[in-house]
């Protein structure tokens, strides 16, 4: 089996056992609590240290994501482009949205075990941007700074 068959054959296998969620049935957000949130995303202000600390942290040996950006490269040139990613992250936050190109992932199969011809022995891995996860556990590293989740 070649490599595009092989490729058709897994995005048709985990085409085939992805769940779609059911999203008549999600819990209703009660208030304005979706507004609450967007309100204290306005309201952290990103610290040049803690965005440089999590460039300077980024395992260099991990995939990169659609836009092509590998972590080893960001890691290099972190200083350089510490103050460009500061203004792209707090307008990020400020709106309240993130990059079209940040919900975007390369789906590719990581090989689980026993043989490589069965389609069940693999498992999907999203490849999502390097940036836009920086982004996040920013947030993420606030929200726990306040005690959140």
């Amino acid at each position: 089996i070649g490599k595009i068959e092989m490729a058709e054959s897994l995005n048709k296998y985990f085409a085939s056992v992805f769940t779609l969620e059911d999203t008549k049935n999600l819990p209703k957000i009660e208030g304005n609590q979706e507004t609450n949130i967007s309100e204290e995303l306005k309201e952290i202000n990103i610290s040049k240290v803690i965005e440089l600390e999590k460039l300077l942290g980024l395992k260099t040996d991990k995939s990169p994501g659609p836009d092509g950006l590998l972590p080893w490269v960001l890691k290099e040139v972190a200083a350089e482009i510490v103050d460009a990613l500061l203004l792209i992250f707090q307008n990020s936050l400020d709106s309240g949205t993130v990059p079209v190109d940040w919900k975007v992932a390369n789906v590719t199969p990581l090989f689980k075990k026993d043989g490589r011809e069965k389609m069940g022995n693999y498992r999907p891995i999203s490849l999502t941007s390097v940036v836009g996860k920086i982004l996040e556990s920013i947030i993420r590293h606030h929200c726990g700074a306040l005690g959140k989740s």
